[in-house]
Order: C-alpha cells, then structure tokens, then sequence
C-alpha cells in the first residue's frame, strides 16, 4: 500500500508496531492467557502463540526493514522449535507438542490452524534468508512435512 495509499501504510505500520509491542509486553507480564472454556481461543497452545509471535516479527520485519524485528523472529522461533518433537521422545517426529515441557501434543479440531507453524517458519526463512539459523527452521519445516506424510496412511 506504500504506492496507493502511503497515509493508510505508514498508519496500519505504526498500528502493527504497537499491537505487536503491546503483545510482547503482554505475554511478558502475564503468560499465556486463556479466555472462556467455550470460546474457540481456549484450544491455543503456548507454541501456538510462538509461531504467532514469529509470524508476526517477520511481517512487521518485511514492512519496516527493522532489524529488531528480525531478532524478535528468531527468538521465538526458538521457542517454537523446543515444543517440536524431533524423534528423541517418540518414534514419530515433527509434530508439535502444546509446549517445550512436552507433555501434550498440539491437537487441532474445525479451527484450522495447522498451518501457523509452516508459515511462521517459511516467512522467517524468506524474510532472512542468510540467517546463520536458516538450517534449523528449514529441519523444522522438513520434520512436519515428514509427519504429515507419516499420517497421510491413516486419512
């Protein structure tokens, strides 16, 4: 929008900044929150919130160029990647645990956000592509390909 509406850009960046800002200072002072039993928010998981986190740093990293937003990514990326299970705990590998205790496995019903965790880790790999952590996110992303795969037996 920087070419059509550069007012509405600048605007919606600025608003994005202090959301995003207003998030992190959240999550720090409270955790992760949990909302009515019967709202569909309830299901959320602390990686959820992480891929979240990381999707967000790295559009906000895309639309400003501000490094610090490249940081936050990979800082939650990190996160992320401890909730993952990587075949030392289970003889399946790549799924997602709820979070880095690993005690229960991400379970996802009609809400549809299986796909948080690949779009967090294919914006951070496209928004830093030189990033020395590069290796780690595209493991991250190979591993859920190959459960995925893994199940496709039993769908």
């Amino acid at each position: 929008m920087r070419d059509d509406d550069p007012d509405f850009a600048w605007g919606s960046l600025k608003a994005a900044r202090e959301d995003f800002a207003f998030a992190q200072e959240r999550f720090a002072s409270h955790g992760m929150e949990h909302f009515s039993v019967f709202e569909h928010t309830y299901n959320s998981s602390l990686a959820q919130h992480y891929a979240v986190m990381v999707w967000a740093a790295s559009n906000l990293y895309l639309a400003s160029g501000e490094g610090i937003y490249a940081q936050d990514a990979r800082r939650w990326a990190e996160q992320l990647m401890a909730c993952q299970e990587t075949g030392d705990r289970a003889p399946l590998s790549g799924f997602f645990y709820r979070d880095e205790q690993k005690k229960s496995i991400v379970h996802f019903c009609h809400q549809s956000r299986e796909q948080q965790f690949m779009q967090a880790f294919e914006l951070l790999c496209r928004t830093q592509p030189d990033s020395p952590d590069r290796p780690k996110w595209e493991r991250a992303m190979l591993l859920y390909g190959g459960y995925l795969k893994a199940l496709r037996r039993y769908t």
